[in-house]
C-alpha cells in the first residue's frame, strides 16, 4: 500500500505482520464480543478497531466510531483512512503500542450494544428512544 502521509507519521500505517491478521470472514461465526481486535487506528475523535483484514485490497472489517451518530461495525479501506489529513500535519495513525485483545475488552463501554443481535439492538433502541 502506498502511504501518502508516511512522511508525517513515525510508523508504518499497516505493519508487516498484518498478513497474519484474521482474513475477511474468517471470524464471522465468532460473536463480536469474542472477536480479537488486532489493531487500533485513530484520527481526531474517530477510532477504528480492526477485526479482520484483506492485505491485497487493504480492506478491513472493523468497529468504527466516526465521532457522530454513534459507532458501527462494517468494512472500510485502510488506504482511505491513511489519506485522512487535517491541516498540514495531523494525520491518521495506528496505535503502535496496541496489544491484540477481545472486542469486549478493547472497545469503549458504550460499544456493548454492538455485541447484541440486530433484533436485540433494535429492541434496546426502541425502549430507549
Amino acid at each position: 500500500m502506498h502511504e501518502h502521509n508516511r512522511h508525517l507519521r513515525d510508523h508504518e500505517f499497516v505493519p508487516a505482520d498484518a498478513v497474519s491478521w484474521p482474513a475477511l470472514y474468517a471470524t464471522e461465526k465468532t460473536p463480536l464480543a469474542e472477536k480479537v481486535v488486532v489493531a487500533r487506528y485513530e484520527f481526531g475523535a474517530m477510532t477504528w478497531l480492526v477485526l479482520e483484514y484483506d492485505p491485497e485490497q487493504h480492506r478491513a472489517f472493523c468497529w468504527a466510531d466516526l465521532g457522530v451518530n454513534g459507532a458501527e461495525v462494517g468494512y472500510t479501506m485502510l488506504d482511505e483512512i491513511e489519506m485522512l489529513k487535517a491541516g498540514t500535519w495531523v494525520v491518521a495513525t495506528r496505535d503502535t503500542e496496541w496489544v491484540p485483545k477481545r472486542f469486549d475488552e478493547a472497545a469503549p463501554p458504550e460499544a456493548w450494544l454492538y455485541t447484541l443481535s440486530e433484533r436485540d439492538q433494535e429492541k434496546w433502541r426502541r425502549a430507549n428512544a
